[in-house]
C-alpha cells in the first residue's frame, strides 16, 4: 500500500522513496531506544501525529532482516526488532 493521506488527513501506508528510505505509518512502533539503535528516524511531527507513527526507515535494514519486500514486511520487521 503506498503512503498517503486518508480523507481524515491521517498518513497512512508505506512506500519506498527513491532515495532508499522507506516512509511507514504504523500504530504499534517499537520504543525510541529501540528506534534510534537501527536508525530508525520517528516523524509524525511533520503529519500532526505521534512521532512515532510515522517511521523513516533504511531499506538496508530490510535487507538486513532477510524481508525482500520492503513494503509489506515492515511491521513484521518492525515487530521483531525488540525481540533481539
Amino acid at each position: 500500500m503506498p503512503f498517503f493521506r486518508n480523507k481524515e488527513g491521517r498518513p497512512q501506508g508505506t512506500e519506498l522513496t527513491e532515495d532508499g528510505l522507506i516512509v511507514h505509518y504504523t500504530c504499534n512502533a517499537p520504543s525510541e531506544d529501540i528506534l534510534a539503535k537501527h536508525g530508525i528516524k520517528p516523524a509524525g511531527k511533520a503529519f500532526g501525529i505521534e512521532p512515532r507513527e510515522v517511521l523513516i526507515i533504511p531499506v538496508g535494514l530490510m535487507k538486513d532482516r532477510g524481508n525482500p519486500d520492503n513494503t509489506i514486511d515492515v511491521e513484521n520487521m518492525l515487530s521483531s526488532l525488540g525481540k533481539k
